[in-house]
């Protein structure tokens, strides 16, 4: 009995990862254990049943020339340069750096956004928290993985509005200086 083979949809994130691993000769099972995962989250990933974690898309980009812009946004070319490698690997090392620096920053400026990132901050750490004494099943592990996504992204985007505010301001600082150079 031959299994029915899939289409791939090259809109999605799982289709393009097929068409890579296809594209370079890697069978299932062997770019999954490249990835650090199974190959039935491998085989989830490319049929869009499953998110892929930032563990395997680190290795993914560790350890190929993916352009991780194409994988996720289908724009660009699939493949990256050496020069565009190297630059990435060096970011690689410390991945949260920015995101440190940048909510610091946002903290440090004591400022009405840093006093509610901050409470986003203790309540997300606190959801992160897992009660020893509570039951982790498979489906409430979902749940929270999901919950704990949502949260990252909110957290992301206003960490990215909250730079975008700052920039702004120092923008409308800068003209102000500008005007009162030419008043003076």
């Amino acid at each position: 009995m031959s299994r029915k083979k899939c289409s791939i949809n090259e809109n999605s994130l799982g289709g393009r990862l097929r068409i890579f691993r296809e594209a370079q000769g890697y069978k299932l099972a062997d770019f999954a254990n490249l990835l650090g995962i199974s190959h039935g989250s491998l085989s989830n990933i490319e049929n869009n049943k499953q998110k892929p974690s930032a563990e395997p898309i680190s290795s993914l980009i560790q350890n190929t020339n993916i352009n991780i812009y194409w994988l996720f946004n289908g724009e660009g070319e699939p493949y990256l340069n050496n020069s565009v490698i190297s630059d990435i690997k060096s970011e690689i090392n410390d991945p949260y750096q920015e995101l440190i620096e940048m909510a610091r920053d946002v903290l440090m400026s004591q400022t009405e956004h840093s006093k509610a990132f901050s409470v986003n901050i203790r309540s997300f750490h606190k959801l992160c928290t897992i009660d020893k004494s509570s039951k982790c099943t498979e489906k409430n592990a979902c749940d929270r993985t999901k919950l704990l996504e949502d949260k990252c992204d909110k957290l992301s985007n206003e960490i990215n509005d909250l730079k975008n505010r700052l920039d702004r301001l120092n923008h409308h600082q800068e003209k102000k200086e500008d005007i009162e150079r030419k008043v003076m």
